[in-house]
């Protein structure tokens, strides 16, 4: 049992590091956009290789887009993460040989599974009534 405990710890802890890695790159990608004075400065910068600065008014990514794209990319990696514990719940089932904690703990992978992309699916439709409310 303190095994197991120390197995779950020790992978939670990875998966909170790869979170944690993970925000810390796209946060020190940031600065050098939020440095610039203003727009104007942005625009101006490196430029196109056509002279163009590619900054006309309303040409960049709204909040809406960035909104439903990262719930797109969320759903996806949820809904692919669900299938996968299913078939490795699926495995576990076929290979617990009658005994009762191991069907036990598939049926409850699996269960856990489709709870999380019925999750998937609700906050999905939330998100979609509210962007198209907000318009």
């Amino acid at each position: 049992m303190k095994n197991r405990i120390r197995t779950l710890l020790r992978q939670s802890g990875l998966a909170l590091a790869g979170i944690v890695a993970a925000f810390s790159l796209v946060a020190a990608a940031v600065p050098s956009v939020a440095l610039a004075d203003s727009k104007a400065d942005v625009c101006e910068g490196v430029g196109l290789a056509d002279g163009g600065s590619g900054c006309s008014e309303g040409s960049g990514p709204n909040v809406e887009s960035a909104v439903k794209l990262a719930i797109q990319l969320l759903s996806y990696i949820a809904g692919v993460a669900s299938v996968i514990m299913i078939i490795v719940a699926g495995l576990r089932y076929i290979t617990s040989n009658g005994d009762p904690s191991g069907i036990k703990g598939a049926k409850d992978a699996i269960v856990y599974a489709i709870v999380g992309l019925i999750v998937v699916v609700i906050s999905q439709s939330i998100v979609r009534l509210v962007l198209s409310e907000i318009k």
